[in-house]
C-alpha cells in the first residue's frame, strides 16, 4: 500500500470520527443516525478490495468503539466482516454503476444494524423485534442517502471540483 493510500484511509477514518461523534447527533431525525463507518467501509471495500476493506472496517469499529466501550468490539467484528463481504462482491459482480454500489451499501447497512442490535442488545432484539426491524429500516434508508451523497461526491470530485 502506498503511502497516499495510507494518508486517504487515516482521514477517513478520523472522517467517520468526527461524524460519529460531532455531527451525527446533531443531524439526527427521530433518534435515527446516519453511520459513516459503513458508508466508507463499503465504498474501500468495493473499491479496494477484501483486504482493504477489512483493514478498515475493522480500524473504524475499534475508533467508534472507544467511545462506546460496551459495543467495542462487536462493532470492528461485524464492520471487518462487512468489508470482507464487500471485497469480494467487488470480484464477483459488476459494480461500476452507482445504483448497484447503493443497492450493495443499503443491504450491507441493513444485516449491520440487524447483527450490531442482536450482538449488544440480545434481550431487545427477541423481546420487541417489530421495533428493531422498524429502527433497522429507518436506519438503512438514512445511510443510503447519505451514502449516496457521500458515493456521488467521490465519484465525480474532479468534475465538482471544476466547477468552483
Amino acid at each position: 500500500m502506498n503511502k497516499i493510500l495510507a494518508l486517504k484511509y487515516v482521514i477517513a477514518a478520523a472522517f467517520v470520527v468526527f461524524y460519529h461523534i460531532i455531527i451525527a447527533p446533531r443531524l439526527s431525525i427521530a433518534g435515527v443516525q446516519s453511520d459513516m463507518a459503513i458508508v466508507f467501509t463499503i465504498w474501500i471495500g468495493l473499491n479496494q478490495g477484501s483486504k482493504a476493506g477489512v483493514l478498515f472496517g475493522f480500524a473504524a469499529g475499534l475508533l467508534i468503539g472507544f467511545f462506546t466501550p460496551e459495543d467495542l468490539g462487536w462493532a470492528a467484528l461485524i464492520l471487518a466482516m462487512l468489508g470482507y463481504g464487500a471485497g469480494n462482491l467487488r470480484n464477483k459482480l459488476v459494480i461500476e454503476p452507482i445504483y448497484v454500489q447503493l443497492i450493495i451499501l443499503s443491504v450491507v447497512a441493513f444485516i449491520y444494524n440487524i447483527l450490531f442490535i442482536f450482538t449488544t442488545k440480545f434481550g431487545l432484539f427477541f423481546a420487541n423485534f417489530p421495533h428493531v426491524l422498524f429502527a433497522a429500516i429507518c436506519t438503512t434508508l438514512y445511510c443510503a442517502v447519505v451514502g449516496a451523497v457521500i458515493f456521488y461526491a467521490i465519484r465525480y470530485r474532479y468534475f465538482l471540483r471544476n466547477l468552483f
